[in-house]
């Protein structure tokens, strides 16, 4: 995994985590969104992110091939 994960031509490595900033983003604009009358009270509280996580990379091994 970690052979995986180096390849800096598929990852880069970030000083934080974006998620929270990104579904504060998202919901001030879904909260303008239901101000301005384009969605419901229930559209808002359905699409509206709560607890967000990034996501978990892992790994398994090849059990079914020699030599891996």
């Amino acid at each position: 995994m970690e052979q995986i994960f180096n390849e800096s031509k598929t990852f880069k490595q970030l000083d934080e985590d974006p998620t929270i900033q990104q579904e504060d983003k998202l919901q001030r604009k879904l909260l303008h969104l239901k101000n301005i009358g384009f969605l419901t009270d229930s559209e808002y509280k359905f699409t509206r992110p709560v607890g967000s996580q990034p996501g978990k990379a892992y790994g398994l091994p090849k059990i079914d091939k020699d030599g891996v």
